[in-house]
């Protein structure tokens, strides 16, 4: 849930930014040390919004529903991502990274008795608060 109903601001997508990385590290450290018996990745999948709560203290400032997709050698995925090591001064690399994906919902239009009232319920949609992408103050 959204914390606080601030406007986002290009400081708290860094932020976001930042905690989504600490996760992902923490995971594979899980990984390292427990291999097999490692439980963080499952319940990062699970409620991503809730493990970085839960880890790092952090509260997305946005009511969106995260969704982590895991493209990792061994997962159901055909092309599944993997860090190519570089060899002799040629950087490393990552193959087969999946695109991110970014889903919005879209609002029921008034019918019935409020038809041609759609410029008002736009304009409340877009005053319900930062904490829904496209919305304002």
């Amino acid at each position: 849930m959204a914390y606080d109903n601030a406007i986002p601001s290009y400081e708290s997508i860094l932020e976001f930014q930042e905690v989504y990385l600490r996760a992902i590290a923490l995971v594979w450290s899980d990984e390292y040390e427990n291999g097999d018996d490692s439980t963080m990745r499952a319940e990062f999948m699970a409620d991503p919004i809730r493990f970085l709560q839960e880890k790092f203290a952090y509260n997305s400032p946005w009511n969106v529903d995260l969704r982590v997709e895991d493209m990792s050698e061994g997962s159901k995925k055909k092309k599944a991502s993997k860090w190519v090591s570089g060899k002799g001064n040629a950087p490393g690399h990552w193959k087969n990274l999946a695109k991110n994906r970014v889903e919005f919902g879209w609002p029921k239009k008034p019918d019935g008795k409020y038809a041609g009232s759609e410029p008002l319920a736009l304009a409340a949609y877009n005053d319900s608060g930062p904490t829904y992408l496209f919305t304002c103050c």
